[in-house]
């Protein structure tokens, strides 16, 4: 041996002295000593032995108890270092952890060159990143394990099976990130959650078995699993996160009647995905769960589900005819955009059953939604340039967000009484005015969101009323309001007819005082009084027929009406008016009224029945009310006829 080489093996057996009588606290976990030789390192950990023989490649970790949370101390596992390139050049190694260890520790064995690991039945725990990055192939995990902790086996590439026991309760978030050769996973029994990204981007997975314990799927954790074709939902499963199966390849869907809850783009990117079936639990579909789905053709809702939200549906291009919506009361921004159906459906408003789901093309300017739809989907109308006018009937009752958002030409919209109104629901319409009932959803959504209202219903003291297009409908059991002069009256100057229906009893004071475009009254047969002023400088009325049972007509109830003629019956109110205030009256003659007293009552027909037996004689008036069925002749005809109309059958008295 020349002297280089012996100088060189004392160099070398110094250094290996000077090593071993130092800690290597630059390399190990804790103060324990470490010992490097020639073919092995060494050490202890907490209460456990580690020993790496270089030339086996083996790690073996015995002892009894736990091991330490790397890093601790600030410090990497201290075999870490010498399996490392550090420490010269790596080889692949294998991990043996004997009997007596119970919990491998966080980042424990996190290094690429690891590629087989034994776990004995005595470990119930593995940390977190406790085996990140390694190349193991399989790993069957102990009898015992209780819980993975986070990442424990996060980026290991070559894994293509685990195998995993009874007894664990716990699998940690990533757990399984991007092994990506995984095959096949079967869930143990007592799991009641997966957490976040736990299969994700396992590329190869093809059989997920789902323990009936499972309680919840977290976020994105089948996301990526390109060749998962199928998985069975257990029936007891509450909640799937968000991205839960993002572009995975299922082919189809069934969402158990557990389940009540989805996350946002559940399936979104599935284009394998051809079928979705959604349990009776489910209330809402979040946003773009489904979208992008473009091989799906068939869905069926549950009957709880009532909110589809924004693209849910959106580039189902092989949706040719959308879900039974009937129970859904909100419809999102584009939750059928380019489907099949919409792409086939005409320029205009579209209807989905009694849903109105958008309008194709160029809005009309004047549109009344129809009478038998519940719902006017968000942003159906939004950013229209033509709409200048919507009547939404008193059917519609959920009106969704952004509707009519963005219409600059919307001038006027109508309402019934209650509407449901959502966020943005008329947003940035600078024109608009709203009209319809006093008290009603529209007018507190107008008063809150500074909207101008103009009242088309209302009540008025035991009656309601209504006007559209100047035509004023009153109707009710009772008497109408009194008011304290025109200007407390809630009428405009702009209408020009009024209907009083059957039923009302009474006209308010000044109710329709002050019309100057009032042309046409009818009043009813249950009227028995009209309030003073009440038609006061009505100056367009020309004519007005008061029924015989008004009893009571108010001071100065027709004032100003220069052009008036009162049409009524002789010996009533209306002629004792009329003559009082010179105004020309037109006596009537009430079909029927064969005694002359005003009145079509029993003693009616005896006066026509005494005509035909020649006990009297009817003349004048009283004839031409008597001859009821207009043929110039009172014989018993017209006393059948009086009799019938009595018994309120369908007859018309001439």
């Amino acid at each position: 041996m020349n002297k280089i080489t012996t100088k060189a093996i004392a160099l070398f057996t110094a250094l290996l002295i000077l090593i071993t009588a130092l800690p290597m606290s630059a390399m190990a976990a804790t103060t324990d000593s470490v010992y490097v030789g020639a073919d092995h390192a060494s050490g202890h950990t907490a209460d456990l032995y580690w020993y790496l023989d270089y030339n086996t490649h083996n790690l073996k970790i015995s002892g009894s108890g736990r091991m330490y949370d790397f890093p601790s101390n600030g410090n990497r596992a201290p075999w870490i270092f010498y399996m490392s390139s550090m420490f010269g050049t790596p080889s692949n190694y294998s991990v043996t952890i004997d009997p007596g260890v119970t919990y491998i520790g966080n980042e424990a064995f996190n290094i690429p060159n690891i590629v087989s690991v034994t776990i004995p039945d005595t470990v119930t725990g593995i940390g977190s990143r406790a085996f990140e990055g390694t190349q193991i192939t399989k790993v069957t995990l102990p009898n015992n394990l209780k819980s993975i902790g986070d990442r424990a086996f996060y980026g290991c590439t070559s894994l293509i099976k685990v195998t995993m026991p009874p007894t664990m309760t716990y699998i940690g978030n990533n757990a399984f990130y991007n092994c990506i050769e995984l095959k096949s996973i079967t869930v143990p029994e007592g799991i009641t959650s997966l957490n976040d990204q736990v299969f994700k981007n396992c590329g190869d997975l093809d059989v997920a078995i789902l323990p009936s314990t499972l309680k919840s799927i977290g976020a994105n954790t089948f996301d990526l699993c390109y060749s998962l074709k199928t998985i069975d939902l257990p029936s007891g499963l509450r909640t799937i996160g968000q991205r839960a199966f993002y572009q995975s390849g299922l082919q189809s869907v069934t969402i158990p009647d557990s389940v009540t809850s989805i996350g946002t783009e559940t399936f979104l990117d599935c284009d394998s995905l051809s079928e979705a079936h959604i349990g009776n639990g489910l209330g809402t579909l979040s946003t773009s769960a489904f979208k992008n789905c473009t091989s799906l053709s068939d869905v069926t809702l549950g009957e709880n589900l009532t909110t589809i939200n924004n693209s849910v549906f959106e580039n189902c291009t092989s949706l040719a005819t959308p879900p039974d919506m009937s129970n859904v009361t909100y419809l999102g921004k584009n939750a059928l955009k380019n489907t099949a159906w919409l792409n086939a459906q005409e320029n205009g408003v579209v209807y989905a059953g009694d849903i109105l789901v958008t309008c194709k093309g160029d809005s009309p300017a004047l549109y009344r939604v129809q009478s038998d739809k519940r719902v006017i989907a968000a942003g159906a109308f939004s950013g229209s340039q033509t709409l200048e006018q919507i009547g939404i009937s008193e059917g519609v009752i959920y009106i969704n967000d952004d509707a009519f958002n963005n219409c600059p030409n919307l001038i006027a919209a109508s309402f019934g009484h209650q509407h449901v109104f959502g966020s943005g629901a008329f947003l940035n319409c600078p024109q608009l005015v709203f009209y319809g009932p006093k008290k009603s959803t529209a007018y507190t959504y107008a008063i809150d969101h500074n909207i101008p209202y103009g009242i088309t219903v209302d009540e008025t003291g035991d009656c309601e009323w209504v006007v559209h297009a100047g035509n004023l409908i009153i109707s009710g059991e009772g008497a109408m309001e009194d008011y304290a002069s025109s200007a407390h009256s809630p009428f405009v100057a702009g209408i020009t007819s009024v209907v009083i229906e059957e039923g009302v009893t009474s006209i308010g004071n000044y109710a329709f005082a002050d019309l100057p475009n009032l042309t046409s009254v009818t009043l009813p047969s249950t009227l028995t009084r009209i309030g003073g002023h009440a038609f006061e400088n009505a100056a367009a009325l020309t004519a007005i027929t008061i029924p015989a049972g008004v009893t009571e007509i108010g001071e100065d109830a027709f004032a100003g009406c220069e052009n008036l003629t009162i049409y009524g019956y002789k010996g009533t109110s209306a002629q004792t008016y009329a003559n009082s205030h010179n105004i020309p009256f037109v006596a009537l003659i009430l079909g029927g009224d064969a005694n002359g007293d005003n009145k079509t009552n029993v003693r009616d027909v005896t006066s026509i029945q005494r005509h035909v037996a020649e006990f009297q004689t009817l003349t004048g008036d009283q004839f031409l009310a008597a001859d009821v069925d207009g043929n110039g002749v009172v014989d018993i005809n017209d006393a059948t006829l009086l009799q019938m109309f009595l018994a309120e059958y369908d007859v018309v008295l001439v």
